[in-house]
Formats: C-alpha cells, sequence, structure tokens
C-alpha cells in the first residue's frame, strides 16, 4: 500500500526532517479517512502549564513492543492493509534507507493519532531514547486555516515563531529523531473545525522502555 519508491525530501536545518510526498495514492487517502476506527481511542491530555509538555488528544495503539493489539483485529480491510504494510519488511527497509537508520530490530509502536478543534501539541523535542518519530497524513483534504501543521523551531520558547509550518496533507509522511535542537511543536487545530486531523504514528525505540508514553 504505501508506495516505497517515493524518494525523501531531506531537510536538515534546524534538524533533520526527512518528509515524503504522495506515499499514498487519492484513493487510498480517501477510503482509510472514511473507514478509519471511531471507538476505543484514549484521551491525553496535559494542559498544566508546570509540565514540560502540554498536549491534547486521542489515540489509540494498533502495535505496542512490536505487538498488534486488541484494536488491530477489528479493522477495516483498507486499515489491516495500511498496517501490515507499516510493519512489512519493504517500509521499514524504504523508511532507513530515507533516513540513514537502522530500525528493523527496534522496539516499534503504531498508534492512531486524532486531533479535534482545540487540540496542539506544546513545544518539545522528543525523549532521547528513541530512534525516530515517522508520522503519516491521512486527511484527503485540509482547510488552509485549520491549524494542525506540524511546527519547527529553533527554540523552546513558544513566543519564538516557528520558522516552518508543514500542513498535515494526506498521503505524505513525515519522520525525525529527536536530537538536541529538535524543537518542535504542532499548531491548534482551529476552532470551528469540525473535521478530526488523523496520523498514523510509529516511533521506533532505542529502548524497550515501558514508561515511554507522553
Amino acid at each position: 500500500m504505501i508506495r516505497t519508491e517515493q524518494e525523501f525530501e531531506q531537510i536538515t536545518e534546524p534538524f533533520a526532517i526527512h518528509l515524503a510526498h504522495g506515499v499514498l495514492t487519492d484513493d487510498r487517502i480517501r477510503t482509510l479517512f472514511a473507514t478509519a476506527p471511531v471507538d476505543g481511542y484514549e484521551p491525553v491530555k496535559v494542559t498544566d502549564p508546570e509540565h514540560d509538555k502540554q498536549y491534547a488528544m486521542n489515540l489509540l495503539y494498533l502495535q505496542e513492543h512490536n505487538e498488534p493489539r486488541p484494536a488491530a483485529a477489528g479493522l477495516s480491510p483498507a486499515w489491516a492493509e495500511l498496517l501490515a504494510s507499516l510493519r512489512s519488511e519493504e517500509f521499514v527497509g524504504w523508511l532507513e534507507r530515507g533516513t540513514g537508520l537502522q530500525l528493523r530490530e527496534l522496539p516499534t509502536d503504531i498508534a492512531i493519532y486524532t486531533y479535534r478543534a482545540g487540540d496542539f501539541i506544546s513545544v518539545h523535542k522528543d525523549k532521547p531514547y528513541k530512534a525516530i518519530t515517522a508520522i503519516l497524513y491521512l486527511n484527503p483534504e485540509w482547510p488552509a486555516d485549520g491549524g494542525g501543521a506540524y511546527e519547527v523551531r529553533t527554540s523552546p520558547d513558544p513566543a519564538v515563531p516557528p520558522v516552518r509550518r508543514i500542513p498535515p496533507t494526506g498521503g505524505q509522511l513525515l519522520a525525525f529523531p529527536p536530537s538536541e535542537t529538535s524543537w518542535h511543536s504542532v499548531s491548534e487545530v482551529a476552532a470551528g473545525v469540525t473535521q478530526t486531523r488523523l496520523t498514523v504514528q510509529l516511533e521506533y525505540w532505542l529502548v524497550d522502555n515501558p514508561k515511554r508514553r507522553y
């Protein structure tokens, strides 16, 4: 399902980002969006300003510790095919070639993340024991003023504007390893947006840490 012939755009500043466009056809994106799971999501929310990271979103794990979770058994045919594609040797080999990292032996989580109006992630740089995060965007279309952009930043200070905003364009895959400079955020989904921002996120871990969640 994933079009592994697509090349990665390599962004190097202020940190490494590997961005591939068109990794799913438009028809696949529409089908996946229309048949996405609707139940079983875990709301995750922290808004305490004393916490080093604030966020609001919903997630549904399809795989943890390399093992399928119960939600994986109830997927639509299109989603079952997508999950199989993301777990395949072909996919991980493509991601390894595009990022220059060895990933296939690492503990891997795969989850669906949804964001609705008001949801966001504040500026952070990710956990140092994560090898890489890969985000697959699944909205067939998204309003230009809808928020929900991946914001590339140079500072942990939220008052410093992002140097780049990458909108949640369906069919693109964005991957980045954590570093001392990998400050990023997800801008708040705008009020009035009725569409759910839909992504699948893969996390490859350097250690099998049971406390690695948000």
